[in-house]
């Protein structure tokens, strides 16, 4: 299956999702969070010949359904050409498990952890399914946030840490003193409007990446920290601490010297103005 092809599986998935809730108008959805994206091996943990591929998709998807928006998190597995449903989803920090169903019976469950090796990330861990165990191992797709979803994660940035995102809003343009407070939900609109038109703009870019680092259970998140971290220059920078203790090879494990966060509002300008632009959202 090209790469193409296979990056079709969550939004199917997700309308699948919808359909259960017996609506008469299928709605778009939105990935809020992308766990498992690729394809690989199922291998046999007792005969090394005996071996499917594996296709999986898991997601956390956002739905609009008669003016009411809902989250759902939604997964679909193939083996071969045969086709199960993925419930129950764990996201965790380069880390998910969930359980496969079957015509609504529980079949097995999975269990995978999260490796970078030469430059691909590979999900790897152990399945079971309909009584067979195996060694599942899969290649992710690349797969990168596209500039809307990066704008709704700015958005939830603002509202976890309000007080850097007074600082992102005081300098925005176009903007002004409306958006003082952060708390407000207009003014994070405002902020979401403007970095999904501007994707690149250094202090979206800072939002996104702030967001990214407490959020490695996304793997469009670990994409865009992975490649801020990878760089000598940054590796020193705060962002890069959990990451660079899980994913020491990405890193190179190099001595690492912790900064102190940011903790007035200068030092969070400071911090803006010198963040790296080459991001890896995709602009629409």
């Amino acid at each position: 299956m090209k790469v193409q092809q296979l990056l079709v599986i969550l939004p199917l998935v997700a309308i699948l999702a919808t359909s259960v809730l017996a609506q008469t108008t299928i709605p778009h959805p939105e990935i809020k969070k992308l766990g498992v994206l690729g394809e690989g091996l199922a291998v046999s943990t007792t005969d090394p010949s005996d071996f499917k591929a594996i296709r999986m998709g898991l997601a956390k998807v956002s739905v609009n359904v008669a003016g009411t928006e809902s989250e759902l998190t939604v997964g679909i597995l193939f083996l071969d050409d045969s086709k199960y449903a993925i419930k129950n989803i764990v996201f965790g920090n380069g880390s998910t498990s969930g359980d496969v169903y079957l015509n609504n019976s529980q079949v097995g469950s999975f269990s995978l952890n999260l490796v970078t090796r030469i430059e691909r990330d590979v999900w790897y861990g152990t399945m079971t399914v309909n009584g067979a165990s195996y060694n599942a191992y899969i290649v992710a797709a690349p797969r990168h946030a596209k500039s809307s979803e990066a704008a709704d994660n700015i958005k939830d940035f603002c509202k976890e840490d309000p007080i850097k995102c007074a600082t992102v809003a005081k300098s925005l343009k176009g903007i002004g003193n409306v958006c003082d407070k952060t708390d407000s939900e207009s003014c994070r609109d405002k902020i979401k409007d403007f970095c999904e038109k501007n994707p690149t703009d250094k202090r979206c870019v800072f939002a996104f990446r702030e967001y990214c680092a407490k959020h490695l259970d996304d793997h469009r998140c670990v994409s865009e920290i992975k490649q801020f971290c990878s760089k000598d220059e940054n590796r020193d920078n705060d962002r890069c601490q959990d990451f660079c203790e899980k994913f020491t090879n990405v890193c190179n494990a190099t001595a690492r010297h912790p900064v102190r966060n940011a903790t007035t509002e200068t030092e969070t300008e400071n911090e803006i103005e010198d963040e790296d632009t080459n991001t890896t959202v995709q602009t629409e």
